[in-house]
């Protein structure tokens, strides 16, 4: 009997000291968001940091390099956000990681190196969307950054391909503007 009120015991604590140590990721996590979304690139930065010290699970580790990313898009190194969008990748594909590596490529003018990551894309859901530095990123807008890189390429065949993810006025446009 005492060794099951023991045993008890040492099970809440384990819980509790669990949900301690998810409580400030959480935390992190959110005012990191927060601050993403309002373009507040600092803050960002330094609760990404503040994230990363949390970081107790492969899966946590993927969405604290994925958000590290998001601060440095924001705040335009490009090449360090590149470095933690890949390395979020290699944990564990995210939709915003795959969102955070197009933008950045696009960005980086790497336009080839977008389309390895339509596959991706094709997976998220309809609805996706984020929001960085005040602006809405969904899955039609980084359908259109993936067009818009295959038309700057003269890649006709992705372009074409892609068009019907876009509005018909915007792949007409385009389509105008690159091929014609």
């Amino acid at each position: 009997m005492k060794k099951a009120i023991i045993f008890n015991i040492l099970c809440i604590i384990i819980i509790l000291s669990a949900c301690q140590l998810t409580a400030p990721f959480d935390k992190y996590y959110r005012l990191a968001l927060t601050a993403i979304e309002n373009g507040a690139d600092e803050t960002a930065l330094n609760y990404a940091l503040l994230l990363s010290e949390w970081v107790t699970t492969p899966k946590q580790r993927a969405i604290s390099r994925m958000i590290n990313g998001l601060a440095n898009f924001i705040s335009e190194d490009y090449n360090r956000a590149l470095f933690e969008f890949e390395s979020s990748e290699e944990i564990a594909q995210t939709s915003e990681s795959t969102a955070g590596l197009i933008m950045t490529y696009f960005m980086i003018e790497q336009y080839d190196m977008i389309n390895f990551h339509l596959d991706n894309l094709s997976t998220f859901q309809e609805i996706w969307k984020i929001t960085v530095n005040k602006q809405e990123i969904t899955k039609a807008g980084l359908y259109t950054i993936c067009a818009l890189s295959n038309a700057i390429l003269d890649n006709k065949t992705v372009f074409d391909s892609l068009k019907i993810k876009l509005s018909q006025e915007k792949a007409q446009e385009m389509e105008g503007f690159f091929f014609e």
